[in-house]
C-alpha cells in the first residue's frame, strides 16, 4: 500500500539526463497532486519514479507517496548490485540473463502498470520505461532488443511445436557457445533454416538478388552519407535505429550463409 515517506528517506544513485525536462511533470504534480506512487525495494532504494521525485523536490516537497515492496528482493538486490558494481559483478551468460528477466517478471508488471496510469493522464511516456528497461539497463544494455532476443529464445524452449522447441535448443547451445548472435539465435528459432521461398524460377530469382544487391547498395550510401550525430537526436530514437540496422545485418549475415550453403552444394 502506498504511504507518505520523507523524500530524504530514498535511496537512488540515478540522476536525471541534463536534457531531461520536468517542469511539465512539476506542473502536473502542482496541480493535481502525485497520483502514482514512486516504488522502491524493501531496504528503500528507488526502482521507479525518479522524475516524479525529481519534480516534487524543485516543487519544494519534503515528502513523496511510494510503495515499498518486498516481494521481489532478489530482483531489486540484482538491480541494485549491477548498478553499483556494475556488469562485471554478473555472470551474465545469455542463461543467466533468461533467469533474471524470468524473475523479474512481476516486478515489470508492476511498473509498467504504473506507467499505464501516467499514460491515462495524458502524459506522453516512453512505452519501455519501467521494469524491462530498467533492468536492461541494470544488465548494461543500452536498449531493450538484446534482452528481448535472449529472452525471445530461452521461452521457446517450452514451446508447444516440438519443432519449434527443438530449434531453440538448438539456437541456444549455439548463443551460449558465442557462435551466433542473439538476434541470430531469434531468426534460427523462428524460421526454417534454408532456402525456402516461393520464388522457383530462374528469373525470379535472379530479379530478387539483383533488387536485394540494388537496396543493400542503397542502404550503405546512405549511411555513408551521415554526418556526425545531431545533439538533439534523442538517446532511445537513436538504440532504435541502431537495434533495426542490428537486426538488418544478422538477417544478411543469414541469407549469405544460406546461400554460400548452396552454392557449396552445387
Amino acid at each position: 500500500m502506498a504511504k507518505q515517506i520523507p523524500i530524504d528517506q530514498v535511496i537512488t544513485d540515478r540522476k536525471l539526463r541534463d536534457d531531461d525536462d520536468i517542469s511539465e511533470l512539476a506542473r502536473a504534480i502542482n496541480d493535481q497532486g502525485q497520483k502514482i506512487p514512486i516504488l522502491l525495494d524493501h531496504e528503500s532504494n528507488l526502482i521507479d519514479g525518479l522524475r516524479r521525485m525529481e519534480a516534487l523536490r524543485s516543487l519544494g516537497h519534503t515528502t513523496i507517496l511510494a510503495t515499498q515492496t518486498s516481494m521481489y528482493p532478489v530482483v531489486c538486490a540484482l538491480l541494485k548490485q549491477a548498478r553499483e558494481h556494475g556488469v562485471a559483478a554478473l555472470p551474465l551468460t545469455p542463461r543467466r540473463i533468461w533467469e533474471i528477466y524470468a524473475a523479474g517478471r512481476p516486478l515489470q508488471i508492476i511498473t509498467r502498470s504504473a506507467y499505464g496510469a501516467g499514460k491515462s493522464r495524458g502524459q506522453r511516456l516512453d512505452k519501455q520505461v519501467g521494469g524491462r528497461r530498467q533492468l536492461a539497463e541494470a544488465l548494461g544494455f543500452n536498449s531493450v532488443s538484446k534482452l528481448q532476443a535472449i529472452t525471445h529464445v530461452f521461452r521457446a524452449l517450452s514451446d508447444p511445436s516440438p519443432e519449434r522447441a527443438k530449434r531453440a535448443e538448438r539456437a541456444v547451445q549455439l548463443l551460449e557457445a558465442g557462435e551466433i548472435s542473439h538476434y541470430q539465435a531469434v531468426d534460427l528459432i523462428n524460421k526454417p533454416t534454408g532456402l525456402s521461398g516461393p520464388l522457383r524460377t530462374l528469373n525470379e530469382q535472379r530479379s530478387a538478388l539483383q533488387a536485394a544487391i540494388a537496396t543493400y547498395r542503397g542502404l550503405v550510401k546512405g549511411l555513408e552519407s551521415l554526418g556526425p550525430i545531431h545533439s538533439k537526436m534523442p538517446e532511445e530514437e537513436l538504440h532504435g535505429y541502431l537495434g533495426e540496422l542490428l537486426t538488418l545485418r544478422a538477417q544478411m549475415h543469414k541469407f549469405t550463409r544460406l546461400l554460400q550453403e548452396e552454392t557449396n552444394r552445387a
